[in-house]
């Protein structure tokens, strides 16, 4: 049986997979997965069913591969884990880690045609070509058919035009040089991450739904919570500074900077730690005015509408003090 008889339209690399497995002589196996696919769990755990091997799937989020579940892994003696969908982030991890990037196998070529006949009307003429993990191996063919049409494919060539939700330097490199960004990939997430920063057209190839289209008005919206969030906080008398546990995302040293710096604004400041920050751990802490997220900065930017208190991560703490200071 072949792993391509599932219909899965991403390399996950089963063979690989099922040989690490057995090279490790691993007894306990943990895999990771995205949401996009945990609906493929039953087929992978199909093709990997091996004798005397534990599989267990872990239902926590897979924001990125700065959020590994090795800690889970080290607690409860699993020999291996399997985290697809992202590269290698963290320096090391508390158990024996393998990472899949998950290439798409999906066709291309008609969203090309498509970004060509989009582009050639608005009259841009350098394109900034950047994408995630999943599409990376699919960057260069689709510059190539665009490229072909008369248009001027930028990529940049440290990153080979790799963008993540919180880290774009692929992006901003290339960015004086071109007319316009194209994002290749699904969703807001990766997209937004750009727009939030750099001040160019920004456009979404998306290979799903086969469509180009931008993202502009998520934007606007997203800036104005974010201006209402700092507003918000410049009154607040008692602030909770939030430590992420996970192993990527730990930053202590900011965030007793930040405590140092607001206590000496007169502010009071509670440390908490969490391993997936949410409303409803925070909701009890009912005394706390303002919520600073030391984590991921993407945590505070997608979900304020989910908190009923204003939630900044680093950068909007360190504005905030700015606006204190004057």
């Amino acid at each position: 049986m072949k792993i391509n008889d599932f219909n899965i339209p991403y390399d996950i690399e089963i063979e690989n997979i099922l040989k690490e497995i057995l090279t490790r002589k691993a007894k306990k196996v943990l895999i990771q997965l995205p949401d996009g696919l945990k609906p493929y769990a039953s087929k992978i755990l199909e093709y990997l069913s091996l004798k005397d091997v534990l599989i267990v799937f872990s239902t926590d989020p897979c924001y990125g591969s700065c959020y590994i579940a090795d800690y889970i892994g080290k607690e409860y003696d699993f020999d291996l884990l399997i985290h697809i969908g992202h590269e290698k982030f963290v320096e090391k991890e508390g158990i024996p880690t393998i990472y899949i990037r998950a290439d798409y196998l999906g066709r291309i070529e008609e969203l090309a045609k498509k970004t060509i006949e989009f582009l050639s009307e608005k009259r841009f003429k350098k394109i900034g070509l950047v994408t995630n993990y999943q599409h990376l191996k699919s960057i260069d063919s689709f510059s190539k058919i665009i490229n072909s049409h008369g248009l001027e494919v930028i990529i940049d060539e440290e990153s080979k035009g790799l963008v993540l939700g919180c880290k774009i330097n692929g992006a901003l490199r290339i960015s004086e040089k071109v007319d316009v960004i194209l994002y290749l990939g699904g969703g807001d997430f990766h997209a937004l991450g750009i727009a939030m920063i750099i001040d160019k057209p920004l456009f979404i190839a998306d290979p799903y739904r086969n469509e180009i289209r931008d993202i502009e008005k998520l934007k606007k919206k997203i800036i104005a919570q974010k201006l209402w969030a700092i507003h918000n906080a410049k009154n607040a008398k008692n602030f909770g500074i939030i430590l992420v546990s996970r192993r990527g995302q730990f930053n202590e040293e900011i965030a007793l900077d930040l405590k140092y710096k607001l206590e000496k604004m007169g502010k009071k400041v509670t440390l908490l730690i969490s391993d997936n920050v949410n409303w409803n751990e925070l909701s009890s802490f009912t005394y706390i005015d303002v919520f600073i997220i030391t984590g991921c900065p993407r945590i505070s930017i997608d979900n304020r509408e989910n908190f009923q208190k204003p939630i900044l991560n680093i950068e909007e703490a360190y504005e905030l003090i700015k606006v204190l200071k004057n």
